[in-house]
């Protein structure tokens, strides 16, 4: 065998390994052929459309498979979820509780020094404990963890007053969510009650990845905020003129419903309105962050509910369907295998390979056109794309599109050996 052949040998198993890997790590089946579960959202009647363009707006942006939402009734928004992403129910139960009334406040300049005094009086608000952990610079950095699954309303409502009660001009005490350690942390931090600007429009965001692997969210304010947001920069940059003395910029909490979830630092004066917004803790919340920027206010949510759902075709079609795919290609298989013998297995082979290597072409395809589509930041490229009904049609349709492909090549190689050619030539021959 010639080197060059050699290599494409080895080049083909190494894409079949992945794919078979690819396979093992399990196959994301849509709502037709995996069931599903339905979210049901009450909403007041006066207020459905905009809701419905608000939840669907937001279940888009995180990168769900497939999601549906539609209207039932006249009262109720239902999002409807693959079994695959069974897990990501809270997040759409959160996506669907949240008003998303989008806010920024100045850190206190002396929080740095008011948190260091909570590490040593070793003062932790009620449901937490102070944990050290070492960050990625191998130094040790104290955070809050929960003690408990959660919190009860009092100890939720205790923790804004938390060590801030006697504080001037009047602040809050908060919580930011971090991720280290591969664990949920909670980041203190000391802010103004007064929002420097507050119910802020966003026309766009989206999630930031960071060379070190840190995620952020960038905004792009509207027009009708971009000029206060132009204004407050101004007065908080390096030099500004209410941070005169100062050569950094102020910090900005960025809250969501009174809760925080990202800072910024002001570096010089912002005239486009853009905003970058940091320390968020990891991918999963900075999609969410993102979506529910950019997607509005939601309002009159009165109900969340939800339920499991069988497919939609019933689990007996879908596992008789898998069964009669399975036993037709291996008697098609056997049949080619049958009927030209030596080369029948070579066929059989073949078609092996094809469906071997078919999810390693779908990721491709599906890689280029969500590239070509823009969205590949939001399932990323190198994911196997859901299976619908109308995905195995096209599957299956290739698949035979392969074999018959393969049968018409290998009858051409075996005529061109039975009238005497050489291997090369018959080769080239069936190529041709």
């Amino acid at each position: 065998m010639r080197k060059a052949d050699k290599t494409r040998l080895l080049l083909a198993g190494i894409c079949a390994v992945v794919s078979i890997a690819i396979l093992y790590g399990g196959i994301n089946f849509g709502q037709d052929l995996g069931g599903s579960f339905s979210v049901a959202v009450t909403v007041d009647k006066d207020s459905r459309k905009h809701t419905l363009g608000v939840i669907r707006k937001r279940v888009e942006g995180v990168g769900l498979a497939a999601p549906v939402v539609s209207a039932s009734g006249s009262d109720k928004v239902v999002i409807k979820l693959a079994r695959c992403d069974v897990g990501m129910i809270t997040a759409v139960e959160r996506l669907c509780r949240e008003t998303g009334l989008l806010s920024i406040h100045l850190v206190r300049r002396d929080n740095d020094v008011l948190v260091k005094e909570l590490w040593n009086s070793k003062s932790a608000p009620a449901g937490y404990a102070i944990e050290s952990v070492v960050a990625g610079k191998k130094t040790a950095e104290n955070f809050y963890i929960r003690t408990g699954d959660s919190l009860s309303s009092e100890q939720v409502a205790a923790i804004s007053s938390f060590c801030a009660t006697n504080l001037t001009p009047k602040s809050q005490f908060m919580l930011m969510p971090v991720q280290a350690a591969g664990k949920q942390f909670f980041r203190p931090c000391f802010v103004d009650q007064q929002p420097e600007l507050a119910n802020m429009g966003v026309d766009r965001a989206w999630p930031i990845r960071s060379s070190g692997g840190d995620w952020s969210v960038g905004v792009q304010l509207g027009r009708a905020d971009k000029l206060a947001y132009r204004e407050i920069t101004a007065k908080h940059c390096p030099h500004g003129s209410q941070n005169n003395d100062s050569d950094t910029g102020r910090q900005f909490a960025v809250l969501v419903d009174n809760s925080l979830l990202a800072m910024t630092t002001i570096p010089a004066v912002v005239f486009d309105g853009r905003m970058f917004l940091d320390r968020v803790a990891g991918k999963d919340e900075a999609r969410h962050l993102s979506s529910v920027c950019q997607s509005g206010t939601l309002r009159g949510v009165t109900r969340i509910e939800k339920v499991g759902l069988e497919p939609d075709l019933g689990s007996g079609v879908v596992r008789a369907m898998f069964l009669a795919a399975l036993l037709g290609g291996l008697a098609a298989l056997v049949t080619i295998a049958a009927v030209w013998r030596g080369y029948g297995l070579t066929i059989a082979a073949c078609v092996a390979a094809t469906v071997m290597l078919l999810p390693l072409g779908m990721i491709l395809a599906a890689g280029i056109l969500e590239l070509i589509s823009g969205t590949s930041g939001v399932r990323g490229v190198f994911a196997l794309p859901v299976l619908t009904l109308w995905g195995l049609a096209g599957a299956g349709l290739a698949l035979t599109a392969g074999v018959g492909l393969n049968v018409a090549i290998i009858s051409r190689i075996a005529e061109e050996m039975r009238a005497g050619r050489s291997l090369d030539i018959s080769l080239a021959g069936g190529y041709r």
